[in-house]
């Protein structure tokens, strides 16, 4: 039987809803004894340890979001692959795989700004007195010798072929020679610092990002922008002017250096082609560059094509 004070008790000061208040006491009562249990047996310290987790855990998250905003305002939300180039060589030098492999990490992830000119040689740096580059194979004056940084080249000549897939505007560039097994012939692009650099501008008013990635002898670039507008198309072309033997007489008409009588050599002239729906609206002349074959190289036609060494 209840004893008539407790009842006088509780309906005093809980008049209403008795048998709801009771279950949700007793609830709260075992809730701060589990909780206080708890901090007993855990090791001091370690809910406030939890606690900081937790919020460098939120921190990070909003680090990240703060990532995607600024990358938002950078333009590159909507970004895609504009342009881009794999060259491969079909060099057996394990010098050249490393250089390869730090021209493309410092060329990596560069972005040009609108309104700004890359520069090659800037962003790689002076290859020939950096130490982590090696010795391999470099065409240089007509000849084959061995420098620190040789096939650095590769890279130059993949993102100038990426390059003239955009209207990214072509400030500077110099062929080689003589002919690489890397690029067709008109399409390359060597670089030695403070004497050829590689640069592009960029006339748009959105940036540009250069992607790089080297795998032994491979090398790809990539260039991801903005696209261009709706049924507009941009491609590089190369053209043979003039094959000639060793020993055969100069052709008539063409500027050419005499001592070239005696080698044989390409005439190139290359073009940007810009198409609209499939149809070419505009030819734009780009150079026109001569090619010693030297002894034993390879030449990579325009069309792509391989052809042995004359």
């Amino acid at each position: 039987m209840t004893n008539s004070k407790e009842t006088s008790f509780f309906k005093r000061y809980f008049p209403h809803n008795t048998a709801v208040v009771f279950p949700l006491l007793l609830v709260c009562t075992l809730i701060m004894a589990a909780y206080m249990f708890l901090g007993y047996l855990m090791p001091p310290g370690t809910l406030q340890q939890q606690q900081l987790v937790n919020n460098e855990q939120n921190n990070e998250s909003n680090e990240q979001n703060n990532s995607s905003e600024t990358n938002d305002r950078t333009g590159f939300e909507n970004a895609v692959v504009i342009g881009q180039n794999t060259a491969i060589s079909s060099s057996a030098d394990t010098g050249r795989v490393e250089n390869l492999r730090l021209a493309a990490d410092a060329l990596d992830g560069t972005i040009i700004e609108p309104g700004a000119t890359f520069s090659f040689n800037s962003v790689v740096g002076d290859v020939a007195n950096d130490e982590r580059y090696r010795y391999a194979p470099m065409v240089l004056d007509d000849e084959v010798s061995f420098n620190r940084g040789g096939g650095v080249s590769q890279v130059s000549s993949a993102l100038y072929i990426a390059a003239l897939y955009t209207n990214l505007v072509i400030e500077e560039r110099h062929p080689h020679t003589t002919t690489v097994d890397y690029a067709p012939l008109g399409l390359d692009a060597i670089v030695v610092y403070s004497e050829m650099d590689l640069k592009l501008f960029n006339q748009s008013e959105f940036p540009i990002k250069i992607n790089a990635v080297s795998e032994g002898q491979t090398v790809t670039v990539s260039l991801l922008g903005q696209p261009l507008s709706e049924g507009m198309r941009i491609e590089p072309l190369a053209v043979l002017i003039e094959y000639h033997m060793a020993g055969a007489p100069l052709p008539e008409g063409m500027d050419l250096d005499p001592s070239l009588a005696d080698s044989s050599f390409y005439v190139i002239e290359s073009f940007r082609e810009f198409y609209y729906h499939g149809n070419k609206t505009e030819s734009v002349f780009l150079s026109r560059d001569t090619y010693v074959v030297l002894s034993g190289s390879a030449v990579v036609m325009p069309d792509g094509n391989r052809d042995a060494s004359k």
